[in-house]
């Protein structure tokens, strides 16, 4: 075989889909009936604890709406980056640029044995403005823990949660086994409203944030 020179291949500027515009959708409504169905499951799932009838959690839903039309998802699409798919690089994100973190990934990562709420609460934050350094504004968003919830009733039959529980931590007070504490939903619900309250202190808005928007979600605020 005779050798021969590769051509160069170049594909050209990326291309996106075109911009569509927003569709506003109500969802009260909405929201009050999934969350009747889904109150209405837990409580026939815990209800017979043996010899369990009713299915899971996604057959029970196609089983009560086995009459109705599913509607088409309308779905849209983030601008494309020009720049090869393995680039790893900050400088390839347009600035300014938002960045949102999973706050409780983050949270089951600390090693909190034996420190103060607050020394928890100050390391995370470390941790936070270290994921989004490269961006002006860095949304923080944590998991809702409600006790109605599918999640919480599997827990309670896997028997998650028996440690004690913390109803009023208080920055001072030092955690002695982390990981078990965090085997509590209440107790992780606890932790989150205890850190978007103490972030608010100005020995943190003044000296970590640097000018960076910090956005908190937690529950429905």
């Amino acid at each position: 075989m005779d050798d021969e020179t590769v051509p160069i291949y170049n594909a050209g500027e990326r291309c996106g889909p075109h911009t569509r515009g927003c569709v506003e959708v109500k969802l009260n409504q909405i929201m009050e009936c999934a969350w009747r169905k889904n109150l209405l499951w837990v409580l026939v799932r815990i209800h017979t604890s043996q010899k369990q009838s009713v299915p899971g959690w996604t057959g029970f839903n196609i089983l009560v709406r086995n009459n109705q039309e599913v509607a088409k998802d309308n779905v849209g699409y983030l601008p494309t980056i020009n720049v090869p798919a393995t680039t790893r690089s900050a400088d390839a994100i347009p600035q300014p640029s938002a960045c949102v973190i999973d706050g409780m990934a983050l949270v089951q990562c600390l090693k909190g044995d034996k420190k103060t709420f607050a020394a928890v609460a100050e390391t995370l934050l470390c941790r936070v403005l270290n994921e989004g350094g490269t961006s002006d504004r860095i949304d923080v968003v944590f998991d809702d823990y409600r006790e109605e919830s599918i999640k919480n009733a599997e827990r309670e039959n896997r028997g998650d949660g028996l440690g004690s529980e913390y109803r009023n931590i208080q920055a001072k007070h030092k955690v002695k086994q982390w990981r078990r504490f965090l085997c509590s939903s209440k107790n992780k619900q606890a932790f989150i409203l205890f850190v978007t309250s103490e972030w608010k202190k100005e020995k943190y808005t003044a000296e970590k944030l640097s000018g960076k928007t910090l956005v908190v979600t937690c529950g429905e605020t």
